[in-house]
């Protein structure tokens, strides 16, 4: 993120003025994947990242991993790169979510959501 700074000096019989360009370091964006959830086999199970940010401002983009899922499940992403996806789970058991943000210059840290299906 880049700055600029004035700088305004007077002195009796004196003045000065400079303009100096800096940058600040990029703040590493925050992951957050939401809540833990319980749900019944075949129930729709939406996953909101819309509490992840970036302290320095900058848009992030989002995206879902698989982490783990049950032996033999089929179950598919939906908007996988958006800030909030769906899933359909397929087999009883658990699914573990990660999500990582990016701001263009750094990824996150994974944040994980668990999806309990009975």
């Amino acid at each position: 993120m880049k700055k600029i700074l004035l700088f305004l000096i007077i002195f009796p019989g004196f003045f000065s003025c400079d303009i100096v360009d800096y940058f600040l370091p990029n703040s590493i964006p925050v992951a957050n994947a939401g809540p833990d959830q319980s749900v019944s086999l075949g129930q729709k199970v939406v996953l909101d990242g819309s509490k992840s940010y970036d302290s320095d401002g900058d848009k992030i983009s989002y995206l879902w991993h698989w982490l783990v899922s049950p032996d033999g499940s089929q179950a598919l992403f939906y908007d996988y790169n958006k800030v909030s996806c769906y899933i359909t789970p397929d087999l009883p058991g658990t699914y573990i979510i990660l999500l990582v943000v990016n701001d263009k210059k750094e990824d996150s840290a994974p944040d994980k959501v668990i999806i309990h299906v009975n």
